[in-house]
């Protein structure tokens, strides 16, 4: 109940149109009921001047044949009257309609009322339906007078909705179908919504499906209305970013390519500097200068790296690669380092694995695994690798005896330029970010977990050989 109810009271567009729906259906049915009932006191109106005419056509020429024997008249109106009301069927509607009551005047004397009528009253209109008050009730009245003007015939039914039907108990035949049809129309409706929203959905579902480097137009593209503005204005903010994102990284490409030439040149000076006799303040000046200058060049090297790897989504320079050799290169590359620092750099186990990729990338991805386990790592300490390929997934583990990274914060440090609150050491914050996009464009996967005894950081890269092989074969068709 705690994980429902947030739900239903969160605002929800479904809901919304299922609601007016039966809002709709509520205020049709509304108006259909004033027009029945509308209709039928217009009926009733009609039926009963008919009843009262014809009444009337009755009564008033056996008052001018029996005028002479009133007894007779009023035992002769009496059955007229109890006549009317016995051909009233019980079992149907008209059995809750009150009858007309009947009057009769001779010489201004009342000689007859029915037995349910109300007290004396006056009428001085004949001929038509006259709406009086009678003790605070409405009541219609249709009145007609004899040839010889010395009789008056009056008949009085009820004006209010009494009249024709609508007494308390009788509304349910237009108020029970509308409480009884609207829960089971809440199903359809509910259904009906959720097709009509099904290309909104389908947009919504390849947004969602995306990834954070995928800006490429939707391909889902809507014929409807009210859909398809939405549509456009999202290719048309995805084209924008995608222009920008271009910019930025031809922007930080050309930078990095045009700081290689002066800074190689510094180096080259400063280089060319050591050779010469200098004091101890200038040679340490110079070896601080030299120092800088190779962080500044590693630094342009690494955003060339960045937007290499960035460049496509694809592998434009791919081919198959022998992680093998590779990883043994790698080690190789940086086993001058690891001694200066006398760091223990071995190879526990090595399996033929083989996978399709580009060769430089893949080869800059491990460089910069291993790097980091060298460059974090005391002095005197071991990094581990090793290489294995089981069910067609090839696994490079780098375990190292650094410091490691805490779990909130093994997330961050694959965005760029991000370094860890209290790091002492050098650097820029793109070596692991480079090597996650590597492995993004292969298809593989970066996994940071705690080394050996929960000491330092190992780091696991897998790369599914399949799908590698399988891109390898469409890409050859």
């Amino acid at each position: 109940m705690r994980w429902t109810l947030p739900r239903w009271l969160q605002p929800s567009l479904v809901r919304r149109l299922v609601l007016a729906q039966m809002a709709t259906a509520t205020l049709l049915w509304v108006a259909l009921a004033f027009y029945t009932a509308r209709h039928l006191e217009m009926e009733s109106s009609a039926s009963d001047l008919h009843q009262m005419r014809l009444g009337a056509s009755l009564v008033l020429p056996l008052t001018e044949a029996l005028d002479t024997q009133p007894d007779l008249l009023r035992q002769t109106l009496q059955r007229i009257d109890d006549f009317q009301r016995a051909n009233v069927a019980p079992e149907t509607a008209q059995s809750v309609l009150h009858l007309p009551r009947l009057y009769l005047w001779r010489d201004g004397q009342l000689i007859y009322r029915s037995a349910d009528a109300q007290a004396e009253f006056s009428v001085d209109v004949t001929g038509s339906l006259t709406d009086v008050a009678i003790d605070g009730q409405p009541w219609r009245v249709y009145a007609e007078d004899s040839a010889d003007k010395r009789s008056r015939f009056a008949a009085l039914a009820p004006a209010s909705s009494e009249a024709f039907g609508l007494v308390p108990w009788s509304f349910g035949w237009l108020v029970l179908p509308l409480l009884v049809s609207l829960p089971l129309l809440l199903l359809p409706a509910w259904l009906s919504v959720r097709f009509a929203l099904r290309p909104w959905a389908r947009v919504a579902g390849e947004i969602a499906a995306r990834g954070p480097k995928d800006m490429s137009p939707l391909h889902y593209m809507p014929v409807h209305r009210e859909l398809s503005p939405l549509t456009g204005a999202v290719n048309q903010l995805l084209a924008r970013l995608r222009l920008a994102h271009e910019r930025e990284r031809s922007f930080i490409a050309d930078a990095a390519h045009e700081l290689r030439t002066p800074m190689a040149a510094i180096q080259v000076n400063a280089e060319a500097l050591r050779g010469r006799r200098l004091g101890p303040a200038d040679q340490e000046l110079l070896e601080g200068l030299l120092k800088s200058n190779e962080r500044a060049c590693r630094l342009v090297s690494q955003l060339l790296a960045l937007t290499r790897s960035e460049a496509s989504p694809d592998l434009r320079v791919a081919g198959d690669v022998d992680m093998e050799t590779l990883v043994q290169e790698s080690l190789a590359q940086w086993a001058t380092l690891a001694n200066t620092h006398r760091i223990d750099l071995t190879l526990e186990s090595c399996t033929p694995a083989r996978v399709y990729g580009d060769p430089e990338s893949l080869r800059m991805l491990v460089d910069n695994i291993v790097g980091n386990a060298i460059k974090y790592s005391p002095d005197g300490a071991a990094v581990r690798l090793a290489l294995s390929c089981t069910d067609n997934v090839v696994q490079v583990d780098v375990i190292d005896e650094g410091p490691g990274i805490d779990a909130e914060l093994r997330a961050r440090v694959f965005d760029r330029f991000y370094r860890i609150p209290g790091q002492m050491q050098a650097g820029s914050g793109l070596g692991l970010a480079i090597a996650k996009s590597i492995a993004d464009k292969h298809a593989a996967t970066l996994e940071l977990c705690d080394g050996i005894g929960g000491r330092g950081l190992r780091v696991v890269l897998r790369i599914s050989a399949s799908n590698l092989l399988k891109t390898q074969s469409t890409k050859a068709t």
